[in-house]
């Protein structure tokens, strides 16, 4: 699967209303909801893949090599309790 299949899919199954960028009285009212259970500076909940490339590029290979020998991109997704990514 490629990475813009997959954006593609996050884009068709979420709304692209998901997938913008914070405005600051966004950010600050998840910062300050967040504080209050003891997670100061938390703006949400960090995940990150290692999805294989099975189509890589022989020029770029050896950027997306990992440790095992196998090409990948990693993927980091940051959403709040209401899942906006």
């Amino acid at each position: 699967m490629s990475v813009r299949e997959l954006l593609r899919f996050i884009v068709d199954e979420f709304d692209p209303a998901f997938l913008h960028p914070r405005t600051q009285s966004e950010l600050e009212r998840i910062l300050e909801r967040n504080a209050q259970p003891g997670l100061p500076g938390c703006m949400g909940s960090l995940d990150c893949s290692h999805w294989e490339w099975s189509n890589c590029l022989k020029a770029v290979a050896g950027m997306y090599q990992n440790r095992h020998g196998k090409r990948t991109v990693v993927m980091k997704t940051v959403c709040d309790e209401a899942l906006w990514i």
